[in-house]
Order: structure tokens, then sequence, then C-alpha cells
């Protein structure tokens, strides 16, 4: 349990500008998440959406959380390949995220546009 805390500790340090917010979900420690802010430049509020899956909408995420249409920057997890769609369903203008990368400012379609996202990593198992 020991190692665990320490590997999202350490997954976490590395992909935050800001430490997580108490009650916000935690990133997989595999690497396989998304971490998003609802103002550009890794700025506002911020949670973290776990992979691999696909949310067809992002009204109802694990936790009650509701990220329809908030998302503004983003960071993709190291084993985590994303694809954000401006509409539910995976419908709608779409963008590739890379993994272990950042993106302070989403484009300017896509800011504050985003309805439902997938998630894959293809070196992570599922349960």
């Amino acid at each position: 349990m020991r190692a665990l805390a320490c590997a999202v500790f350490i997954v976490s340090a590395a992909c935050a500008a800001r430490p997580p917010l108490p009650g916000m979900t935690m990133p997989s420690a595999d690497g396989c998440f998304l971490r998003v802010w609802d103002a550009p430049q890794l700025g506002g509020l911020s949670d973290f959406i776990n992979g691999p899956r696909d949310y067809s909408t992002l009204r109802d995420l694990p936790g009650g959380r509701i990220w329809s249409n908030r998302i503004m920057s983003a960071y993709a997890g190291p084993a985590a390949t994303v694809t954000l769609w401006t509409d539910e369903n995976f419908q709608g203008a779409r963008l590739a995220l890379q993994p272990d990368t950042t993106y302070r400012s989403l484009p300017q379609s896509m800011s504050g546009q985003t309805e439902s996202i997938n998630i894959v990593c293809p070196n992570v198992t599922t349960d």
C-alpha cells in the first residue's frame, strides 16, 4: 500500500502545476489519466479523469463531477493517449492529446467545448 501511495504522489507531483485539491479524484498510479483545468494556463479548478475508458458524456463522471464544456487546459498522463470531442457520444470536432504532454491552453475551437473523452492506454491492463 505504501508503494502505491508513493507512486500516486510521484505521478501527481510530476504532472501538477498545483497540488491536488482535497476531495478531488487522484490519478491512476499507472499513468493512465487526463488532468483537466477549468481555466487556461493550468489555472482554476482541476481534477483527474482516469482511464482507460470512454466517457460519452462529461455530465456525470465518477464522484458526481461535471466537466462538460469546462476544460480549458489539460495534461495527458504518461501512459494516456486522449481524444477530446466537442459533442457527446464522440461526435463533433475532435482533438488528439499525446502522452505526457501539457496543453496550457486548448485551441479556441476546443477550449470550454469538450463534451466527451476517450482515454486509451495501450500498455495498461484493466481488471
